[in-house]
Parts: structure tokens; C-alpha cells; sequence
């Protein structure tokens, strides 16, 4: 493959925006600590009968945020795996409104997902509750978690109004899925 040859769907790869950057490095960081933490505990495990301590919790805290770091950038793509069976009879208008539905109760769950973890963070920090061998707060964690989720939430509700515009407005639809 030549320099001016493109990796199909590499386009969508790219960062759109430094807040979008951002997110993919928080994402790509956390990705490779969970791979680096698996590969030396692995090895120190069965090598040398020398975990990581506390690489367990390490990993557990490290997933979320790799997750809910993510969502808003699947979110705002449209990159969500989706069943496209019935997309033949979601043409035109039909699509158009099923698009809004669909963006809209997405809002909805995460909006509530996102209070429901200030309020398990609010709980957590109130009992001091602490990881097992790190002894870390565990709170911190559900903050974090929360907090992308509001900027899922942000992303969500720009996607709907976009939705309103192009149901009532007439705009044109932007490309991707549900």
C-alpha cells in the first residue's frame, strides 16, 4: 500500500475537535495500561509468582473510564453497533422520526444513568468506601463516570435538536445510522 493509499474508514479515526481528541487519548491511555498491567501481571504471576499488586483494581477502575470515555465519541458518530433489518421501511420521513425517537430516549436513559451515579458517588463518599487492597476512594470513580456521561447527555441533546431541525426545518440529514 502506497503513502497516498487510505485504510478504508480511516477518515473516521481521526479526531473531530480537541475535545474529541482528548477523549480518544484518555481512551487510548487507558487501553494500553490495561494491556500493560495484564501483560506484567501475567507474566510476574506465572513467571516469576510475582503479581502486580492491586493490578486487579487497577484494571477495574481503568475500564469505566475507557467505556464512558468513549460514548460520547461513538455517540456524536453514530458508530453504535445497530440492527439494520428494518431500515428498508425507516425510509424518508418515517426514518426521520424514528431518528428523533430513538436519539431522544437515548438522552432520556443516559441522563438518568448519569444521576443515578452522582447519587451512588454521593453514597460512596458519604460511607468512605475505599477499594479492597488499594485502598483508594471509590467515589472519585462514579464522579468521573457521571461526569461523561453529561457530556454524552450534551452530545445527545445537540444530536436531537439537529433531529428537530431536519424534521421541521427541512435541513438535510446528516450520514450515519440510528
Amino acid at each position: 500500500m502506497s503513502a497516498e493509499q487510505e485504510v478504508p474508514g480511516a477518515e473516521d479515526a481521526r479526531p473531530d475537535g480537541w475535545f474529541e481528541a482528548v477523549l480518544m487519548a484518555i481512551v487510548g491511555t487507558t487501553i494500553f495500561l490495561m494491556m500493560v498491567i495484564t501483560f506484567v501481571d501475567v507474566v510476574g504471576r506465572y513467571g516469576f509468582n510475582l503479581p502486580i499488586p492491586g493490578g486487579f483494581e487497577l484494571i477495574e477502575f481503568l475500564m469505566p473510564l475507557s467505556i464512558f470515555a468513549g460514548m460520547p465519541i461513538i455517540t456524536r458518530r453514530r458508530a453504535h453497533i445497530v440492527v439494520s433489518v428494518f431500515d428498508r421501511w425507516f425510509a424518508g420521513r418515517v426514518g426521520e422520526v424514528r431518528r428523533l425517537i430513538v436519539d431522544a430516549g437515548c438522552l432520556a436513559v443516559v441522563a438518568f444513568i448519569a444521576e443515578r451515579l452522582w447519587r451512588q458517588g454521593q453514597s460512596l463518599a458519604e460511607a468512605r468506601m475505599e477499594s479492597g487492597y488499594l485502598e483508594w476512594p471509590i467515589a472519585p470513580a462514579a464522579y468521573g463516570i457521571s461526569i461523561l456521561c453529561v457530556v454524552t447527555v450534551v452530545v445527545l441533546a445537540i444530536m436531537v435538536v439537529r433531529d428537530v431541525r431536519v424534521l421541521f426545518g427541512g435541513a438535510p440529514a446528516e450520514g450515519g445510522g440510528t
